[in-house]
């Protein structure tokens, strides 16, 4: 079934002029949107590069020229709505690299206490990791609350996605190098954080926290690191730790390649006793078979191995564009819908029963669609896809043919909507299941 004629033309040397003459005329980024929604410049492959960049040069320029903005964020404030704010202490270590400082993101222990006591472990946090830090970006932001879930709730989503933003558009992160890391109720941050920002991240390091249910299916993507003391047995945190971690096993095992762990069982260690901060040379005393322990406690044999968290995480890029995705979208930010080159609409009803999953075959300009979520939409890059032949989306075994598109409008949209210089896609297509129907491209 063939959806459009269109072919795009190659597009004019004028045309390029003047859609940079609009970028610079442009009072700010919504003025940009505006104009594109008036007048779309349709680029062709050979200068999507060239758009891209410019319209995220311009982005940025909106972020210079916001003084408050700037004075906020040098003052460790990040405004994440209307009358909200959080806290956040941020230091920089060595020279930057080219592609911009790895960022390490440090969640403090403490909540469901007195202000006064997270203050404390919040400050705390803020010297946690830094000693193993030899280049990069050290963040410690103070949980928005005083809850015990001070880090995953409603609050702390939004604080946190927010500051993520930030640092992209400020502080000179590298977007591929983005790690999290927690202990306590950190570690409980972590566990949350991890599979509903999964997109934002390279990996994820958690010590001495409780998963409290999250599903893992989204960490296909995020390297995960797992640490927890032998007798760490409040709320079972050393069992439901290892418990985790073989959940990692099983589908590490289906899915080749994927959900990349290490679990870490520190032997005779209690709860404030987890050896993640001591450096790349320090061995640290843990469990040799996790699991095997998991069965019988007597099976307790120790080896040596290095434990340090920023050490661990170090090696390890995000991939922005993964071949496959697997998505539970009933794990997600609070308000957002988007999961790496896939989303869905803010008012789709998710199937509970049901995963979104789906993969690309960029020689074959091919995107097929296995399982939904009731509805999905496919976001476009061309390192998915070649922007000059047509694709084939696959639903359910039955072949669509799209003709490509590519449209400076939804760049700029998707500039405004993941803040994010990897995710600038130039077209949208909308799936639903009603396939048989239609398909809708934008």
């Amino acid at each position: 079934m063939l959806f459009g004629q269109w072919l795009p033309a190659q597009m004019k040397q004028g045309e390029i002029k003047a859609a940079l003459r609009m970028l610079q005329a442009a009072p700010t980024f919504g003025a940009v949107i505006d104009s594109l929604r008036h007048h779309d410049y349709l680029p062709d492959s050979a200068n999507i590069s060239t758009l891209r960049e410019a319209l995220w040069q311009r982005y940025l320029y909106g972020f210079e020229r916001d003084s408050l903005l700037q004075a906020d964020f040098e003052a460790g404030i990040c405004r994440y709505a209307p009358g909200k704010q959080g806290r956040f202490s941020m230091k920089v270590v060595g020279a930057r690299p080219d592609r911009g400082y790895p960022v390490y993101i440090g969640l403090h222990g403490g909540g469901g206490a007195p202000a006064e006591v997270n203050d404390e472990q919040w400050e705390q946090m803020q010297q946690y990791y830094l000693k193993s830090i030899d280049t990069g970006i050290y963040v410690a932001p103070r949980g928005p609350s005083n809850n015990w879930n001070l880090h995953f709730d409603d609050d702390a989503q939004a604080f946190y996605n927010h500051l993520l933003a930030d640092l992209r558009c400020m502080a000179g992160a590298d977007p591929d190098r983005i790690y999290i890391l927690g202990y306590s109720a950190g570690g409980d941050g972590v566990y949350q954080l991890a599979p509903r920002m999964a997109p934002q991240l390279a990996a994820a390091s958690m010590s001495a926290g409780h998963h409290n249910g999250v599903s893992p299916v989204n960490l296909q993507h995020v390297p995960m690191l797992l640490q927890v003391g032998e007798l760490d047995a409040a709320y079972d945190r050393n069992l439901e730790t290892v418990r985790y971690a073989r959940l990692l096993d099983s589908l590490e095992k289906q899915f080749s390649g994927d959900y990349r762990h290490q679990v870490y069982v520190h032997a005779g260690a209690e709860h404030s006793y987890v050896r993640d901060r001591q450096g790349a040379r320090y061995l640290a005393s843990v469990l040799g078979d996790p699991s095997a322990w998991l069965v019988d406690r007597e099976k307790s044999n120790a080896s040596l191995a290095v434990t340090d968290a920023v050490a661990w995480l170090k090696p390890y890029c995000r991939e922005p564009f993964p071949q496959h995705l697997r998505w539970d979208a009933r794990t997600s930010l609070q308000g957002d819908r988007t999961w790496y080159w896939l989303s869905a609409p803010p008012v789709a009803t998710v199937d509970r029963s049901t995963i979104a999953d789906a993969h690309f075959e960029k020689g074959q300009n091919r995107i097929i669609i296995e399982e939904f979520v009731g509805q999905l939409q496919i976001h476009v890059h061309e390192r998915m896809v070649d922007s000059r032949r047509p694709l084939i989306v696959v639903v359910r075994g039955k072949e669509y043919l799209v003709t490509l598109r590519p449209s400076m409008l939804q760049m700029a949209i998707s500039i405004e909507r993941y803040a994010d210089e990897s995710y600038v896609f130039w077209q949208m297509i909308d799936v639903s299941e009603d396939m048989a129907q239609k398909i809708t491209v934008r």
